[in-house]
C-alpha cells in the first residue's frame, strides 16, 4: 500500500456504510472517524455538543442557532451554520494531514478533494435492504423505517450540495459507487482493498 491511505465513504441511510467502514479500519490497521469527527469538532470549535450533533449534516435552522449561544465560537462576521462546517472541515483536514484513516460522511470526499491519495466511495443499497439493516438495530416498523430513510437521505443530500455545490450521490464525485444490496458488507470491504491493490499497482508505473 502507499504511504499513507484515506478513504472517504459517503453512504444512503441503511446501506451499511458506517459498517463498511469498520471492517475497512481493521483489516488496514487505521482508525474510521464517523461520530468522532463530531467530538473532536466540539472540543475545538467551542460550539456546544448539542448544537453539533443537532447539525450534524443538516441544514441550518433557528432552532440550532439558539442551540449555540454563548460559544466562543460565534462570530457575527459569519453564518453560525458556515462556521460550523468550517470547523469541522479543519478537523478533516487535520487528521488527514498526520495519519492514514477512513472517514465516514460530512463532505470528506470533497473537503480533501485536493489531496491525491485519496480514494472516494459512495455506498447505496435498494430500499428492501436499507429497511432490514435499519430494523436490525431499531424497534421500527417497515414504514417508520422508509421514513427514516428518506428524510436523512433528503437531508444529507440538501447539507452536501449546500456546502459543495455537487450533488450527493453522482457517481462522477466519487472514484467507487458501490451496490451493498449485491454485496455483504465484507464483499464491499474486499471490492474497496482489490481497489486500493489496483491503483497502487498503475500509480507506480
Amino acid at each position: 500500500m502507499n504511504s499513507k491511505t484515506i478513504i472517504t465513504i459517503g453512504r444512503e441511510k441503511g446501506s451499511g456504510g458506517h459498517y463498511i467502514g469498520q471492517l475497512l479500519a481493521v483489516r488496514l490497521g487505521i482508525k474510521c472517524y464517523d461520530n468522532e469527527i463530531l467530538y473532536e469538532t466540539a472540543k475545538q470549535s467551542g460550539f456546544t455538543k448539542e448544537f453539533i450533533e443537532e447539525f450534524e449534516e443538516k441544514r441550518p435552522s433557528r432552532f440550532l442557532y439558539s442551540l449555540a449561544m454563548g460559544s466562543a465560537a460565534v462570530s457575527y462576521n459569519q453564518p453560525l451554520h458556515q462556521q460550523l462546517y468550517l470547523a469541522q472541515t479543519k478537523v478533516i483536514k487535520d487528521i488527514a494531514e498526520r495519519e492514514s484513516c477512513i472517514f465516514v460522511g460530512r463532505c470528506a470526499d470533497y473537503v480533501l478533494r485536493d489531496m491525491p491519495e485519496v480514494l472516494r466511495v459512495f455506498v447505496h443499497a435498494s430500499m428492501s435492504d436499507c429497511v432490514k439493516r435499519i430494523q436490525m438495530t431499531t424497534n421500527v416498523t417497515r414504514q417508520e423505517a422508509e421514513l427514516l430513510i428518506m428524510r436523512t437521505n433528503k437531508t444529507r443530500s440538501e447539507y452536501y450540495r449546500h456546502f459543495t455545490d455537487k450533488t450527493w450521490g453522482n457517481s462522477k464525485n466519487y472514484h467507487l459507487s458501490i451496490d451493498s444490496s449485491d454485496l455483504t458488507a465484507d464483499g464491499a470491504a474486499d471490492l474497496i482493498m482489490e481497489h486500493l491493490k489496483i491503483r497502487e499497482k498503475y500509480q507506480n508505473r
